[in-house]
Order: structure tokens, then C-alpha cells, then sequence
């Protein structure tokens, strides 16, 4: 159930304290259902290049605003330290998969 209360899992600059393990979390919502909501911070890399999305008037975020471009800085710089984990992952799992055949 979807309520207007805040994400517990936030800290104090809207960054999930729990992303890696979300998935596993009965409590958290998709990416698609954030952005059906409107959720999702503009500046969200599942958002930023989404025409549609960023002409929305009807987003909110519930427990925090990124206001300055420093906090966005960092935000943004996460985000790209979480991608490159990812893909290293990614390759790994690949290459497992690989050496199994």
C-alpha cells in the first residue's frame, strides 16, 4: 500500500541506505512504480533523459530536495561509482558464464 508518508530507508540527502539489497526489501517500490508516481528526483539517471518525465508538474520527492549543485555533484558521483560496480559485475557474472561452456 502507498501512503505520503517518507521512505524510511533515506538518509538525510534522499540516498537509499539500503539500494543494494532493495530488491530483497518487501517495503520498496520499483523504479517504475516511483516514476508512475513521480517520485523520482528530476535528476535521477532513470529519469534525466525523459522528455515526458521532466515536463511532469505532478512529481514530488517525499523525504528530501536536492537543492544545490553540490549535493547534485555528489549525488551524480554516486551514481557513477554504483554504474561502474555494476558493470564490473556484470562482466564478471559474463565471464563466469563463459569458462563454464
Amino acid at each position: 500500500m502507498v501512503t505520503d508518508d517518507h521512505c524510511d530507508y533515506l538518509d538525510e540527502a534522499g540516498r537509499c541506505t539500503i539500494y543494494a539489497e532493495r530488491h530483497r526489501n518487501r517495503e520498496c517500490l520499483t523504479i517504475e512504480q516511483m516514476i508512475n508516481m513521480g517520485t523520482v528526483p528530476k535528476f535521477c539517471l532513470h529519469v534525466k533523459d525523459n522528455r515526458a518525465y521532466q515536463e511532469r508538474t505532478d512529481t514530488r520527492l517525499y523525504a528530501f530536495e536536492i537543492v544545490d549543485d553540490q549535493a547534485r555533484n555528489m549525488y551524480q558521483a554516486e551514481i557513477d561509482l554504483l554504474k561502474q560496480a555494476l558493470a564490473a559485475e556484470r562482466k564478471a557474472a559474463q565471464e563466469g558464464k563463459e569458462h563454464e561452456h
